[in-house]
């Protein structure tokens, strides 16, 4: 009986803690990606005023961020979402350096979406669940 007891306690303790960092990651999952989608909406706006220097400077900005933001985001997430974002952002980079203007925005609609799909993939909801 005493056995019965400890290994609820630590079951209940092991979901708490589980339950505990989900919604962490969560958190900092929403948070990090609106972050980015500033950061995105930024560089279109540059890019929509033929501001090219001012689309570069805020992406290199960005990518200084995606850098730091990669790190936390690999651990939780499958390397195909972030190789996405790597290869988007590096064609986003060769579009604004030619200064392409269609092309330069198709690739940040592509990365806002890479972005917002994230967290909603993350979640936890019942069509993630079952």
């Amino acid at each position: 009986m005493k056995h019965t007891y400890k290994m609820i306690i630590a079951i209940v303790l092991l979901a708490v803690a589980i339950g505990a960092v989900s919604i962490y990651s969560f958190y900092m999952l929403n948070s990090s990606s609106s972050k980015m989608e500033k950061d995105i909406l930024a560089i279109e706006n540059s890019i929509r005023n033929n501001n090219w220097d001012s689309a570069g400077d805020n992406l290199e900005k960005m990518q200084k961020s995606w850098s730091k933001t990669k790190k936390m985001w690999a651990v939780m997430l499958d390397h195909a979402e972030i190789d996405n974002i790597d290869i988007t952002l590096s064609k986003l980079s060769s579009y604004i350096e030619m200064k392409d203007l269609a092309l330069a925005l198709a690739e940040t609609a592509s990365l806002k979406q890479y972005i917002k799909h994230i967290p909603e993939k993350e979640s936890a909801n019942i069509s993630n669940i079952f």
